[in-house]
């Protein structure tokens, strides 16, 4: 995907937040501090290093994507120059058609405009779903000028849409029509989704087998202690408290075989 530059991006969200406004946001909200910048309700924002402090959202930081500003406040605790951030429920985001135009229904994603959003045209972390589309004739869209990086010149256009925030890691079918991989696609966007990174098949096989040995070893220890638990009580039915009692912490042992699997499968999904 080509990268761009913003000319005047200033003036045009000004025009853009003047002419389309922000009511009708709904859902809850945290208050950040902002890093050296100044916002406008709709522009998507990522994280920084610093707690508590965001900063608006480009290509560049899309991996510590948040949230979109919101044009109402839902965080009494909210101090003066904080902005307040939505990452859920439905939210009016500004959005462009740098990476085409926005159909009902398609990923949200950062671009290299700060703070505005785009089509998703590629895998990567995306702010929400869409709930309106976003073209030339959309109304309340400002039509700009912006600069490629071979310093060719596109028309595009900036607008307010709702989306439906949940920050999440988007596979597109692109990247997924590659692979030749018998893994389900929804099991390998669930697991990039987790690592927060594409993970390769050999990865992913080796977590699954791995928590798949852990359910066995679990079932097996939770079946041997029921079974040998009953036979016991038939037996000494007077010992009954300390079979019962040894059948859950066979239970608990189980647990435990559970927690080590599970963290180990995340230990190889996130850094292997």
């Amino acid at each position: 995907m080509k990268q761009f530059m913003l000319v005047a991006f200033a003036a045009v969200l000004v025009l853009v937040t003047g002419a389309a406004g922000l009511a009708g946001a709904s859902g809850t909200s945290q208050s950040f501090n902002v890093l050296n910048a100044q916002t406008q309700p709709g522009m998507l924002m990522s994280l920084t290093a610093n707690s508590n402090v965001a900063e608006p959202a480009s290509d560049k930081n899309a991996a510590q994507l948040y949230g979109i500003v919101s044009s109402s406040n839902t965080d009494i605790t909210q101090q003066p120059g904080q902005v307040s951030i939505q990452n859920d429920g439905t939210a009016n985001a500004l959005v462009s058609t740098l990476d085409g135009d926005v159909r009902v229904g398609d990923k949200i994603a950062t671009s290299s405009l700060v703070g505005v959003g785009a089509k998703a045209v590629k895998s990567g972390w995306v702010v929400g779903v869409a709930q309106a589309s976003l073209d030339s004739t959309t109304k309340g869209a400002i039509k700009t000028m912006v600069t490629d990086s071979k310093n060719v010149k596109h028309i595009v256009y900036v607008g307010t849409i709702p989306v439906v925030a949940k920050v999440m890691y988007y596979t597109s079918p692109n990247d997924q029509a590659k692979k030749t991989t018998p893994v389900p696609s929804n099991v390998q966007s669930a697991a990039e989704s987790i690592a927060g990174k594409k993970v390769s098949t050999v990865i992913l096989v080796v977590s699954g087998l791995l928590m798949i040995v852990g359910v066995i070893f679990a079932g097996v220890v939770i079946s041997t202690a029921i079974k040998n638990g009953f036979a016991a009580v038939a037996r000494q039915p007077l010992a009954k408290r300390v079979i019962f009692r040894r059948v859950l912490q066979s239970f608990g042992m189980a647990a435990l075989i559970m927690v080590f699997v599970s963290v180990g499968s995340f230990v190889l999904l996130k850094y292997l």
